[in-house]
C-alpha cells in the first residue's frame, strides 16, 4: 500500500534454494488499484490471472482516494515468458457480455469480478471464476498464449472463488464464498464442464482455497471468519472432505479442524497447500 504500481515479478531458483530476481520480468500494471490475485503459469510458457481491478471496499477508497470508486471492472492478464524468464505482456481481456447479468451486487454497484483462474492439466482449455456473476468461465489459449472465450457456465453457489482440478483432468472442485459451498463439475468435456453436485460445508465461515491431496483422495478448504455475522471464535477453520469413487465429495466426521488462530476479522488464514 506504499503507492507502488501493483507487478508481476520473476525470479530465479538457485541451486540453495534462493531467490534471484529476474532482469526485466517486472511488468507493472497500469494503475494503483489494479490488485494481481496469482500467477497462474501454464505450459511453462504463458502467465494468466485475473485482477481485482478497483475492488471497493474502505481501506482501499482510504488509501488511494475517491478515485478508486469509478467503475473499473476486473481484467484477464496474459503474459508470455520469454526463453531469459523475463515476461512479454498480452491485450488484457474484459469479461464477456452478460457474464454478470443477475449476479450479487457486493461493491456497491454490480462490479464484474473475476479471479481464481486454473488450467486444465492435459488440454487447452483455461477455466475463470466469474465471482460476482456465479458462474465459471471457459476459455482456451492459443500457441501464441492469447486466450478465447469459450463459453461460461451456471454455478450453483454464490461468490464462485477457486477451482482445483485432478490430475486426470477429469473433475474440477469449485468454492463459494458467500454460500459456504462447495461444487463438484464433471470434465468428461474439458470445453463444457457440468456441474455434478454442491454440498453445504460444516461450521461457520467463508471458504477460500482449496487443495487436493497428491493422490486425488481428499480435499481441504481453509476458511475465514470475512463478515461480523459469523460468530466470534468461529469461522477460521479446515474443512477436510474425502473425494469418492464417481468424484463427488463427502466431509468425512472429524472435520473442520479449527485453526489456532486470533478470532477477530484480522485472522485472514488463507492458503492451504496439500502433500
Amino acid at each position: 500500500m506504499s503507492g507502488s504500481k501493483p507487478n508481476y515479478t520473476g525470479f530465479r531458483i538457485e541451486a540453495n534454494g534462493r531467490l534471484t530476481p529476474i532482469r526485466g520480468s517486472t511488468v507493472e500494471l497500469e494503475t494503483l488499484w489494479r490488485s494481481p490475485t496469482q500467477a497462474l503459469v501454464v505450459d511453462e510458457k504463458f502467465i494468466y490471472d485475473g485482477d481485482f481491478g478497483s475492488f471497493c471496499v474502505p481501506a482501499r477508497v482510504a488509501q488511494w482516494g475517491e478515485e478508486l470508486r469509478k467503475d473499473r471492472p476486473t481484467l484477464i492478464s496474459s503474459m508470455r515468458i520469454k526463453p531469459d524468464g523475463s515476461l512479454e505482456q498480452l491485450p488484457p481481456l474484459k469479461a464477456p457480455k452478460g457474464a454478470f447479468e443477475g449476479g450479487p451486487d457486493t461493491t456497491g454497484g454490480d462490479k464484474p469480478l473475476m479471479f481464481g483462474l486454473r488450467a486444465h492439466p492435459t488440454k487447452k482449455p483455461v477455466y475463470v471464476s466469474y465471482v460476482t456473476g456465479d458462474r465459471l468461465g471457459v476459455y482456451e489459449y492459443d500457441d501464441s498464449g492469447r486466450l478465447n472465450f469459450i463459453g461460461r457456465i451456471s454455478n450453483s453457489g454464490k461468490l464462485i472463488c477457486w477451482i482445483v482440478i485432478n490430475k486426470a483432468g477429469t473433475r474440477a472442485y469449485t468454492t463459494h464464498n458467500a454460500s459456504d459451498t462447495l461444487s463438484a463439475y464433471d470434465l468428461s468435456n474439458p470445453r463444457k464442464p457440468v456441474e455434478m453436485t454442491a454440498i453445504d460445508l460444516k461450521a461457520h465461515g467463508h471458504p477460500y482455497k482449496l487443495a487436493l491431496s497428491s493422490d486425488d483422495n481428499w480435499l481441504y478448504i481453509v476458511k475465514t471468519r470475512t463478515f461480523k455475522e459469523t460468530p466470534i471464535g468461529d469461522g477460521s477453520v479446515l474443512n477436510v472432505l474425502r473425494v469418492l469413487p464417481d468424484g463427488t465429495v463427502k466431509e468425512v466426521g472429524s472435520s473442520p479442524v479449527t485453526l489456532p488462530v486470533r478470532d477477530d476479522l484480522l485472522a485472514r488464514p488463507q492458503g492451504v497447500a496439500a502433500h
